[in-house]
């Protein structure tokens, strides 16, 4: 139990393979331009609310109703409407 475990890499290098590490190219990605439809965007709601109930983070609730908002072009509406609803002392002390 008390040996070490070793990564891929670091097994390949140690038995004499010389692993060259390649530069990944990354694409911007965002989950608003798969969410044209009303049922894409009700499947994910339902894929957020259940990844809450496994990992217990409720900020993921707020995230995928800002991509939906986002999706639908309400998000100026969103914030206006949560502006409404925030107290003046939390606006006062985030600040």
């Amino acid at each position: 139990m008390g040996r070490r475990l070793l990564g891929l890499h670091s097994c390949l290098r140690h038995v004499g393979y010389s692993v060259a590490m390649a530069k990944v190219e990354t694409l911007p990605w965002d989950v608003v331009d798969y969410l044209q439809t009303d049922e894409d965007q009700v499947a994910y709601l339902e894929a957020v609310l259940e990844g809450v109930r496994e990992l217990g983070d409720p900020e993921h609730v707020a995230v995928g109703l800002v991509d939906i908002a986002r999706a639908r072009g309400l998000l100026s509406e969103l914030e206006e409407a949560l502006r409404r609803y925030v107290p003046v002392e939390a606006e006062a002390e985030g600040e």
